[in-house]
C-alpha cells in the first residue's frame, strides 16, 4: 500500500455518534443537511482499530486511501484520536463514500460511527 507523509493536523469539528442508517447525529441529520450526492464521508482507522468518519463537501475525498494524518479541534486546537498504547495521534484513511452510498458501508464498519466535519 502506498504511504504518504504525515500531515501536521487539519482542523475538524465533532458531530458526535452518527447513525449511518438514519443520518442522525447530536448536531443534525447528515443526510438531510447536506446533498447526499455532493458530500463525501472519509473513513479513517485509529491506532486502536476503531473507525471514524470525517465529512467533506464534494463527491470525492480530500485525501487518498492510505494517507496518514493527524487532526485537531477547530476551536481549541487540541489533537483528536490519541492512542495511549501506541503513543500516536495518527489515523489512516481506509475507505470513503458519498453520503448517498454511505449506507453500503454499514456491514463493514458498523451502523454508528463517531463523525467529524472539516472546517
Amino acid at each position: 500500500m502506498k504511504r504518504f507523509r504525515v500531515k501536521p493536523g487539519d482542523p475538524i469539528l465533532p458531530l458526535g455518534l452518527t447513525n449511518l442508517k438514519t443520518g442522525h447525529s447530536p448536531v443534525f441529520n447528515i443526510y438531510t443537511t447536506w446533498d447526499p450526492k455532493d458530500t463525501t464521508a472519509e473513513i479513517w482507522r485509529k491506532a486502536n482499530g476503531k473507525h471514524v468518519l470525517i465529512i467533506t463537501s464534494g463527491n470525492t475525498p480530500i485525501y487518498e486511501v492510505g494517507t496518514i494524518n493527524r487532526y485537531k479541534h477547530d476551536q481549541t486546537w487540541n489533537p483528536f484520536f490519541y492512542d495511549n498504547k501506541e503513543y500516536t495521534y495518527n489515523v489512516e484513511m481506509v475507505d470513503w463514500a458519498t453520503l448517498e452510498n454511505l449506507p453500503s458501508k454499514i456491514e463493514k464498519y458498523g451502523s454508528k460511527l463517531r463523525s467529524y466535519v472539516y472546517k
